[in-house]
């Protein structure tokens, strides 16, 4: 099998481009899992933050249904002191 000079270097081209295609695509593949490893780190982050930031919604849902309470124990109080200064009033 004799080759002519032409294709020879034809031959050797396709091979070396073959060669530089999978280097290329080896290395991008690389790149792009290293890529997808810090996405993965940031969501991971996210989700962390989000989770915290419900247990603080948690936390403040739990502290404004506290005050709810004491301000409307307060108005009965109020009413209570209200109704006694109106009988002592009477009595008077």
């Amino acid at each position: 099998m004799n080759l002519s000079v032409g294709e020879i270097i034809a031959s050797v081209s396709f091979f070396a481009g073959i060669i530089t295609f999978l280097f290329k695509n080896y290395y991008s593949f690389k790149s792009n899992t290293e890529a997808i490893k810090s996405l993965n780190k940031t969501i991971e982050k996210m989700n962390d933050l989000i989770e915290q930031l419900t247990d603080d919604q948690h936390v403040i849902d739990t502290r404004i249904t506290s005050l709810e309470q004491q301000t409307k124990s307060l108005w009965r109080g109020h009413g209570d002191l209200s109704d006694r200064i109106k009988s002592i009033e009477k009595e008077l």
